[in-house]
């Protein structure tokens, strides 16, 4: 009987080593999965338009008189980013 019960303790025992080694495993792809499409955010920003309302005149845009201050990040090559996203992995 002791012996049964030492080896279904080594079992669950080896079992829980090998889930703890998947699991650190999947979470270190993950974060280096993340961190590559980070890096392809910094490199190749979503580039957007937007018109800040002006204050003063919130009307002005509709009738054509100048909308407000125009910000936004310059334009990439949508390509370029998709090939950087497209080189991330989550196998380092």
């Amino acid at each position: 009987m002791a012996g049964q019960a030492r080896t279904a303790v080594a079992a669950v025992a080896a079992l829980a080593v090998v889930v703890a080694l998947l699991l650190l495993g999947w979470i270190g792809g993950e974060l280096h999965y993340r961190n590559c499409l980070a890096n392809v955010e910094l490199r190749y920003p979503v580039a957007y338009q937007q018109a800040a309302p002006n204050p003063r005149n919130p009307y002005a845009e509709q009738f054509g008189l100048g909308g407000g201050v125009e910000a936004g990040f310059a334009f990439h090559d949508r390509a370029d980013r998709n090939d950087a996203i497209a080189a991330c992995s989550r196998w380092p």
